[in-house]
């Protein structure tokens, strides 16, 4: 079973959104399926793999640019 945080990282994602990160950029530079992303936005719980892959994807987008 996977552990999941209650933990609403949603404002993280939000504040990638306010940088001019958009969904679809961020999905391609985490791994992390679109429609995870956007439930995550919503308020869903989380896995350790999945805060892992958007801080990764992040950190791709801050050193590569937006095009991921």
């Amino acid at each position: 079973m996977t552990k999941t945080a209650t933990t609403n990282i949603g404002w993280i994602i939000t504040t990638i959104r306010e940088l001019g990160i958009s969904t679809a950029d961020l999905a391609k530079a985490s791994g992390i399926r679109r429609p995870s992303i956007e439930a995550i936005e919503r308020g869903r719980a989380t896995t350790a793999k999945e805060r892992h892959d958007i801080a990764a994807g992040f950190a791709w987008i801050a050193n590569h640019g937006v095009k991921a």
